[in-house]
């Protein structure tokens, strides 16, 4: 008997003259990539008979209920069966209390049939399959030999340019793609002062002398950057809009609307749009700056800052990496003032730093420094007036590669005059060397930018910095950048 066609085939065919409670027909495991499309059909003598479908993409397995009745009644589960995966089990199982008699049990297989099969994205199709309704997907294998879907953007483009945007996007986060930028400007380079690295410190950058853990010091040469936690406590639920406590008074703590919401667990933040009750705070949406919603959860951590002055109120701190290179969450830091602010974290860099909040003004009113908290001299970020920190170097974390694609570097006089300078991408790998990876003769007015096609590859705990070796004048301002993909190791 034959249900398709010319190119089908009856993968199982088994009968008993008596299926006693519990027991059951079994296909075993079947491969099913070869078939299109199949049919289970089922003849039997007796009543509650259990079709059991279990596969290996599906954990658990997945089960179809049917009862057979009257004596060799067909029934055939075509209809409302789950799609077709690579391997496949079928059982028919007696579910009654007495035994059912003449039961047989058949599985037809389809390469080129009519009937719909409809594929997951992580089952390949087979081939030249004319189904009424497929899932149109390209696939292609990776370097270990497993199928993976093509990408496509937002518009439904395939993508095969771009690809950045998307990695920058968030898109790829799972699959261990980031894309990266760091940015610096030293903005006073003498002729006798060289060599200087690109930050906003001058002279060495300071960061990359620490060699082991220590706690993070933050403070402000200026009174006017502080905030004020109004109130904190762990939530019981929430959403990438919500938090709930259930036992907080957000009301009578006078808790408003423009505070921020800080999630110390999930190291993300959002800004409070309504206060709905003591219990509970709607907010525009909580993020890490890269990620969006991402949820409030029962158990997790929380502070509620303000701005109580004109500056800054609350700074991020990103790219912290302790003596193994280990990539450690992110912080935030309620700022106090001039006073120094403690982070209890195992910090040996830390090369970035943002302003999340601020007073009146918008942004810091001074510069923000972060440094290890006893061995001071190590000063990881000094954060002029823009909110962010501009440290032309990174250091790689553990597990990761850093590609290098592009790079930027310029100069200018503080006089407007002209010049010329030599300034040096340099790397040094863990108890290494600092080596030149790039060298740039610059002058005033043509800034150089260079992309690599295959870009440039950073192993685990390599630091990486630009460095200005010579200068033509004094008060030579340095500004350099390089963008990067971040990808598993």
């Amino acid at each position: 008997m034959s249900y398709f066609g010319v190119d089908s085939a009856e993968l199982v065919n088994k009968a008993t003259t008596s299926l006693i409670n519990g027991d059951d027909l079994d296909s075993l495991w079947l491969d099913m990539q070869e078939w299109a499309s199949y049919r289970v059909v089922v003849f039997a003598g007796g009543s509650d008979l259990r079709l059991t479908i279990t596969s290996s993409e599906v954990s658990g397995g997945s089960g179809i209920n049917d009862i057979v009745s009257n004596t060799n009644l067909e029934v055939s589960f075509l209809a409302t069966l789950p799609v077709r995966e690579r391997y496949m089990r079928f059982q028919v199982v007696n579910g009654t209390g007495s035994a059912v008699s003449n039961v047989k049990f058949q599985l037809f297989g389809n390469k080129t049939g009519t009937g719909a099969s409809v594929f997951p994205d992580y089952v390949a199709p087979a081939i030249f399959s004319p189904a009424i309704l497929t899932q149109s997907i390209i696939r292609g294998l990776d370097k270990n030999g497993s199928y993976k879907n093509v990408g496509t953007n937002s518009a439904g483009a395939l993508l095969t340019t771009d690809f950045g945007i998307e990695v920058a996007r968030g898109k790829y986060t799972d699959d261990g793609w980031r894309i990266g930028t760091k940015f610096g400007r030293n903005g006073d380079v003498d002729i006798g002062s060289t060599p200087e690295d690109v930050w906003a410190g001058g002279g060495e950058y300071t960061g990359f002398n620490a060699t082991s853990n220590e706690n993070i010091q933050v403070s402000s040469d200026d009174a006017n950057d502080s905030g004020l936690e109004v109130t904190n406590g762990t939530a019981t639920g929430g959403d990438g809009f919500t938090l709930i406590d259930s036992g907080a008074t957000f009301i009578t703590d006078a808790v408003a609307v423009g505070d921020l919401v800080i999630n110390d667990s999930a190291a993300s933040h959002g800004f409070i749009v309504s206060v709905d009750s003591e219990t509970q705070l709607t907010v525009f949406r909580m993020t890490n700056g890269i990620i969006s919603q991402i949820e409030n959860s029962s158990g997790d951590s929380y502070r509620i800052a303000n701005a109580n002055n004109t500056g800054a109120a609350v700074v991020r701190l990103d790219q912290i990496l302790n003596e193994d290179y280990e990539q450690q969450q992110s912080k935030y830091v309620i700022l106090n003032g001039t006073s120094n602010v403690t982070v209890t974290v195992d910090a040996m860099r830390c090369t970035r730093a943002k302003v999340i909040m601020a007073g009146s003004s918008g942004l810091n009113e001074g510069t923000i420094r972060v440094r290890q908290a006893t061995s001071i001299t190590n000063i990881f970020a000094q954060t002029p007036t823009t909110g962010q920190t501009t440290i032309a170097a990174y250091t790689v974390p553990l597990g990761k590669i850093a590609v290098l694609k592009r790079l930027r570097v310029s100069i200018t006089r503080t006089s407007g005059s002209a010049g010329s300078a030599t300034v040096i991408l340099n790397a040094r790998e863990p108890q290494g060397a600092w080596r030149g990876v790039r060298v740039f003769e610059l002058q005033t007015g043509a800034p150089t930018s260079f992309t690599n096609e295959g870009g440039i590859v950073f192993l685990e705990g390599t630091d990486i910095k630009y460095t200005v070796n010579d200068v033509s004048d004094n008060n030579t301002v340095i500004e350099a950048a390089f963008e990067f993909y971040l990808i598993n190791e």
